[in-house]
This record gives C-alpha cells, structure tokens and sequence, in this order.
C-alpha cells in the first residue's frame, strides 16, 4: 500500500486502494479468528487469534514500512515541505519531520492493530461458533 501511495500518479483512487487493503487484512485477520474459535470452540480463542495475526502482520509490514521510508526510497524532503502535515506542524526541520512523522506512523500502526484484529475476531469468531452451533 505504501508504495502504491507514494508512486501510483491517479490520486482519485488512493483512498479506494489504501481502504481496499485494509478492508482486506482486517477481514483476513477476522477469519483467522474466526477458525480458531470453529475449531478450538472458544470465543477467547478466536479474539486472541485475530489479535495476534493484527499484532504480527503489523509488525511485518511496519518494518518493511520503515525500510521502504529510510533506505530504500526516503521520501523527497522538497515534497515533505509541502505535505500539509509539515505546514501544520510548526517544525522547521524538514529532515527532522519526516522522521518523527515515519515513527509516528509506525507507532500507531502498531497501537491499532491489535485492537482492530480485536474487534474483527470478536464478530467473526462469533458469527462462525453460531453457525457451527446451527450446523449441529
């Protein structure tokens, strides 16, 4: 998603595209909790299953994230200054802001996740023992 922000040139569809995948993971995170409750027959088992899966895929993708934003293509500082963050933020350090707006990004990437692989596995975890319950 990261980089086809930063290099897909239709800005139209970027919200489309970064809602779509986020869709996506959310609802893969509820499935996996979702089994898991199928499977082991516990509600806890399952909201603990999708929480991890938010928690670990979030991990992963932060990292790479951070890779992606420090090495391998830093975003330019000229387009930094005139990111409407950076305007409003009051910072002077164009080099500086980008930096604490990666980590800050990062950082509540991290934060949400789990919580919304939380919420996502509680109802599909839910949703998928009703209907092994009815299956019987």
């Amino acid at each position: 998603n990261l980089i086809i922000e930063r290099w897909w040139s239709i800005a139209r569809y970027q919200a489309l595209v970064s809602i779509g995948f986020m869709l996506v993971l959310f609802f893969l995170w509820g499935v996996a909790g979702g089994l898991t409750a199928r499977q082991s027959g516990s509600l806890r088992s399952g909201v603990a299953s999708a929480t991890a899966s938010g928690a670990f895929c979030m991990l992963i993708a932060v990292a790479a994230g951070f890779i992606i934003e420090s090495w391998i293509a830093p975003p330019n500082l000229v387009q930094v200054a005139n990111w409407a963050e950076f305007k409003r933020s009051g910072w002077a350090d164009v080099q500086a802001f980008r930096l604490a707006n990666t980590l800050d990004s990062g950082l509540t990437h991290l934060l949400i996740a789990p919580l919304v692989g939380a919420v996502f596995g509680c109802v599909f975890s839910l949703a998928m023992r009703v209907g092994a319950k009815s299956e019987s």
